[in-house]
């Protein structure tokens, strides 16, 4: 079975198979999202794919994935984080 990452904004629903992760960036926006944080994580799936979020505890986050897909690239700004 695939693991996914899940994100809920009623009424809506995405979802992303870490497999399918390809990069993780950093972005300041004030888009809305589920993340209510200006300072996001981009991760980027897929062809053009792009998911924001702002997990509680960012370096934890990306360590967690990077366990479970080691192919994920890291932005320059990521890295240093």
């Amino acid at each position: 079975m695939a693991q996914v990452i899940e994100l809920k904004m009623r009424p809506l629903k995405w979802r992303v198979k870490i497999q399918d992760i390809n990069s993780i960036s950093k972005r300041r926006s004030l888009l809305a999202t589920p993340s209510l944080s200006i300072n996001r994580l981009v991760l980027h799936y897929g062809k053009y794919g792009e998911m924001l979020l702002s997990p509680k505890d960012e370096s934890e986050f990306i360590e967690l994935l990077l366990t479970k897909n080691p192919q994920i690239k890291l932005n320059e700004k990521v890295s240093d984080a």
